[in-house]
């Protein structure tokens, strides 16, 4: 019934061509699938159902969902049947398992929170046929707290999302890239990201990431000093303000640099305190050894006393 209703919806919004290219996806096997799409979700409701009514122009949709409490996996079983549930250990780890069951001769890794533009649509139907390219980075255009940016450091998004199968592979715990085996070319078609609708968006998003990194950088074994908790958060501001020209983003951006340089200042406090409890755990076993040993000479002296008093 869930799903009756998701295709009612679609219908009534005028996408019903949509959805029979989507039967058209479910029936593709094969040499029939050139183009895949990859996405990882965990309760996306809000952004899936207008990614997966803009993804027409491909052959096959893969979802991987990491245990979603709303409807996410209704709404994707309206559109395609290719859907799985994955525990998620990390976001790598999460999109790799997504590629293998692909089964086309290209992936494009998306996220739910994001849309292909009518131009990235046509660039990639074209070059897809190029032998010599291995995969293409694609410019990614942000709106953030519901502002178009244009600066702040966005303007160097362009990583590497659309690769043949067998040529890529994710890494990375946190902010997760792609390896690739072979010839990267570049694409003029950009994907419209939609991101951090809002502040308390921006500060959930933030814990999570902030203990992650933190955990990163204590389990590589990287110092944090006092003075790293003053100069790096200032030296981010600073950079994304004037050097990335933030400044020209508006109040807006103005407000995103500073969130990002206290984004940094709470990972290196998380960092620092995950160090602190090294130390406290190292100066605990270190009275405790020393209690051992003293202990041990205790009773060593009371048998030897024992001894003496027998003789």
């Amino acid at each position: 019934q869930a799903e009756d209703g998701i295709r009612d919806s679609v219908a009534s919004r005028g996408l019903g061509d949509v959805y029979k290219r989507q039967q058209k996806i479910r029936n593709c096997c094969g040499d029939d699938i050139r183009i895949s799409v990859a996405i990882i979700t965990h309760n996306e409701e809000k952004n899936l159902p207008g990614l997966l009514a803009g993804l027409d122009w491909v052959d096959e949709i893969v979802v991987v969902d990491s245990g979603s409490t709303d409807r996410t996996l209704s709404i994707a079983r309206a559109f395609t049947d290719r859907i799985w549930t994955h525990v998620f250990s990390d976001y790598a780890a999460q999109r790799n398992w997504a590629i293998n069951h692909c089964r086309g001769e290209w992936v494009l890794s998306i996220d739910a929170d994001e849309r292909p533009t009518e131009r990235l649509r046509q660039e990639v139907l074209d070059r897809i046929n190029d032998p010599e390219i291995a995969a293409y980075r694609i410019p990614i255009h942000s709106t953030i707290l519901g502002h178009r940016f244009r600066f702040s450091g966005t303007q160097d998004d362009r990583p590497i999302r659309l690769f043949r199968r067998g040529c890529g592979t994710w890494f990375g715990q946190v902010h997760e890239q792609l390896s690739v085996n072979g010839r990267v070319g570049k694409m003029r078609g950009a994907m419209n990201h939609f991101t951090l609708p809002d502040l308390q968006g921006f500060l959930m998003k933030l814990n999570r990431y902030t203990t992650a990194e933190a955990q990163i950088r204590y389990e590589s074994g990287i110092p944090c000093s006092g003075w790293d908790l003053f100069w790096r958060p200032v030296r981010e501001v600073v950079r994304r303000l004037i050097w990335k020209k933030g400044i020209l983003d508006g109040p807006k951006g103005w407000l995103f640099c500073t969130l990002s340089s206290f984004s940094t200042w709470i990972v290196l406090l998380k960092h620092r305190e995950l160090l602190r409890e090294q130390t406290c755990n190292g100066e605990k076993m270190e009275a405790d050894a020393r209690v051992f040993r003293a202990e041990r000479v205790k009773n060593r002296t009371n048998e030897r006393l024992h001894s003496v008093k027998g003789r």
